[in-house]
């Protein structure tokens, strides 16, 4: 059985890292893996309610995960053409 420590923060410094721009497309897998291990391997509750978080995001969002990495920390939202125009036609700029 896999343990999960308390507060386990499964995914926080990965999280912080990635909207930084400071994590590698690997650490999204290493995390993947992470998840896949603790969900259905512990007797604690917390171990699956920590993994599905984690899977369910990697699982639909992992394009704007590995977006946010190549393009240090700025997201495919921001960076979106047509919010980039819209924002202009309101006197503000977006996007970097």
């Amino acid at each position: 059985m896999h343990a999960v420590p308390r507060g386990h923060g499964l995914d926080e410094p990965a999280a912080e890292a990635g909207a930084r721009g400071q994590a590698r497309r690997e650490e999204l897998g290493l995390l993947l893996d992470v998840a896949n291990r603790i969900e259905g391997h512990t007797i604690c509750a917390f171990g699956d309610a920590s993994a599905w978080p984690v899977q369910s995001f990697l699982r639909h969002y992992r394009h704007e995960f590995e977006y946010m990495i190549d393009h240090g920390g700025r997201s495919l939202v921001s960076d979106a053409p047509e919010r980039r125009r819209v924002s202009r036609a309101h006197g503000q700029e977006h996007g970097g």
